[in-house]
């Protein structure tokens, strides 16, 4: 941590003052809330790194370097969680500016660490037909579990054929799902970068859809039986306690579902713009990503090559 120059304590306001006029800033931004929060646990986590008394002026090209060390080697984080917490200090330097409370910005020129974004993990055909299998509501279940039991197969067909986000998921409701039109509506308020966007409704995700008894469509589609949305961490049990605990089934995570939605139509035709406007992409470039996962036409490039022997 910086040791603090307190000769202009005086001028300088504290950072832990600015910590709700930052939050209103980001509010009249436009930022989603749950963006917001993040933000401002971040900001939270720099301001105990640095001090309590530390003022706005403190946030030198050192603390940011030195705070950039902190949390890549004392927070056991990944390289991506450094990333953030540097946009963190970035997004307050700015409001900082703006709001005329300095005239720098402390973090240009800090170097991000790279981003290792490891190859997709799609679900290939075969496993996706043993995990649809291992859903299967037994005979056996007490009736008392069949509305749960329900519910969360509803979860893995709704990710697995939509590529729905986690968080797009708990926020889902009935009043998005068009059937007539046959689309799904995510809201802006819902989706990570904030754009809308629709989905057309696969056949067998429609089915899942239209078992459910029409007084039961109110309120979140895969959420509680009172109709209430469950939390992101809530609809994730799904996976840690029912899917991999319950079923002992180890190979599926959330995102894992949605990895396979983008490679599925990938390998059957489907062009990088089309899935990059049904996952919610802002950048092209993150849909390119998911072409590492195609090892089968890789592999038919290679034997393409005519045999000059």
């Amino acid at each position: 941590m910086q040791p603090l120059n307190h000769a202009h304590v005086a001028t300088s306001p504290r950072l832990t003052d600015l910590i709700e006029p930052y939050r209103r800033y980001l509010v009249a931004a436009g930022r989603r809330p749950k963006g917001i929060a993040r933000y401002i646990w971040g900001f939270r986590r720099f301001c105990r790194w640095i001090g309590a008394e530390a003022v706005v002026n403190d946030v030198n090209r050192r603390a940011v370097l030195d705070y950039r060390s902190y949390v890549a080697n004392d927070c056991r984080v990944t390289s991506v969680t450094v990333i953030n917490a540097l946009a963190i200090l970035r997004d307050f330097s700015r409001f900082a500016i703006e709001y005329e409370y300095r005239t720098d910005d402390p973090t240009v020129g800090v170097k991000r660490p790279l981003k290792r974004r490891p190859k997709p993990k799609p679900l290939y055909p075969e496993e996706i037909t043993d995990l649809l299998a291992a859903i299967q509501m037994p005979d056996d279940l007490p009736e008392r579990r069949h509305w749960y039991w329900q519910r969360n197969q509803r979860v893995i067909y709704l990710l697995l054929y939509s590529g729905l986000r986690l968080s797009e998921a708990a926020n889902l409701r009935w009043s998005d799902i068009h059937l007539v039109d046959g689309v799904i509506e995510v809201n802006a308020e819902g989706a990570k970068n904030g754009k809308e966007r629709m989905i057309t409704i696969h056949p067998r995700l429609r089915a899942t859809f239209e078992a459910v008894p029409e007084e039961d469509r109110r309120g979140a589609v895969v959420g509680r039986k009172n109709g209430e949305c469950l939390s992101d961490k809530g609809l994730a049990k799904v996976f840690s306690t029912w899917i991999q605990r319950e079923l002992a089934y180890t190979k599926v995570h959330a995102h894992r579902l949605r990895h396979s939605f983008a490679c599925l139509m990938l390998w059957n035709g489907a062009n990088l713009k089309t899935i990059q406007d049904l996952l919610g992409h802002a950048q092209l470039g993150t849909t390119e990503w998911y072409l590492e996962a195609q090892a089968d036409q890789k592999a038919q490039a290679v034997a393409s090559i005519p045999d000059f022997g």
